[in-house]
């Protein structure tokens, strides 16, 4: 378990920038949801109706099981807000992010905070899998009966503290 702990310790201090996920208080709804999209150093995208429209997207009703929805180009868009990803691959994100490429038609399951999220976990390092299978593992042996309550508590720390920095 140590060296786990310190192979983790060590990846952490290396970080990996350049992907952000990025959005916006949408103009539909009343603003109760958010327009979001990924940018990295090379390119800002994410999901609309219409790829060669790149003003105001996601800011319109979008009729579900219907429209068509592509991978769009978001650099004219102003962010509200923008959250960096240390853990995720950039030149994969960027491949995810071809400009035209077809996303099926918008629904319920299908919208662009979900197509974030597939672009994030789809590009995840595989440092970061490594860190969560093996987090979710410990959490089971602590909620096992043979751990006495000193051991769970420092181990729940531990965990805790990887679940911070891993952003799990």
């Amino acid at each position: 378990m140590r060296n786990l702990i310190l192979f983790l310790v060590l990846l952490s201090s290396q970080g990996f920038a350049g992907v952000k996920v990025c959005g916006r208080e949408a103009q539909l709804l009343w603003g109760i949801v958010d327009h979001k999209w990924i940018e990295t150093d090379s390119i800002s995208a994410g999901m609309g109706s219409n790829y060669q429209y790149t003003t105001q997207i996601g800011d319109s009703f979008e009729a579900p099981f219907i429209t068509d929805v592509y991978v769009v180009d978001h650099s004219s868009q102003q962010s509200e807000y923008c959250h960096e990803l240390k853990y995720v691959n950039e030149d994969c994100v960027n491949h995810e992010l071809t400009i035209g490429k077809y996303l099926g038609t918008f629904n319920p399951f299908n919208h662009c905070q979900a197509f974030v999220e597939e672009v994030v976990e789809a590009c995840e390092l595989e440092e970061r899998k490594i860190a969560r299978k093996w987090i979710l593992k410990e959490l089971y042996k602590i909620r096992g009966p043979k751990r006495t309550g000193v051991l769970r508590k420092k181990v729940r720390a531990q965990i805790e503290q990887l679940k911070y920095q891993y952003g799990l």
